[in-house]
């Protein structure tokens, strides 16, 4: 963390073989490497707090052991559909999103709860807790 490190000097991370938690956070990563699929049997814990992200990387679609996922404080304004098929994805941080008006905090209370992801109109889905925050 905090190492100025970009997609390219993260690759090497991806061979390494049981990787359970991996803590990219305060980087300038604008995405990930594809090759992060190979962790996706091992890897529990991401945290990709305060980088260039503008999207939910799609190598994180794989990542089907993923329990905890931070993504504050990035440049991210929407979700993916694909995001809900992450089963195991219990705590997701959206807090402090540099673009969004009305950034979100999600935590999924339960595996495999109901409903999609994400900021929209009533109650949050089954399962997951939202807490809004200011960006002034």
């Amino acid at each position: 963390s905090a190492n100025a490190l970009d997609e390219h000097s993260i690759v090497p991370l991806c061979q390494i073989s049981g990787l359970e938690q991996l803590q990219l956070q305060d980087n300038a990563l604008h995405d990930l490497p594809l090759g992060l699929t190979a962790l996706s049997s091992s890897l529990e814990l991401l945290n990709l707090r305060h980088n260039r992200l503008q999207q939910v990387p799609v190598a994180l679609r794989s990542l089907t052991s993923l329990d905890t996922l931070y993504l504050s404080a990035n440049h991210i304004s929407s979700l993916p559909p694909w995001l809900q098929e992450l089963k195991m994805l219990r705590h997701l941080d959206l807090s402090r999103q540099l673009v969004s008006p009305r950034p979100l905090t999600g935590t999924r209370t339960k595996q495999g709860g109901a409903g999609a992801l994400g900021p929209g109109p009533g109650p949050p889905p089954d399962g997951l807790r939202y807490r809004s925050r200011s960006v002034d």
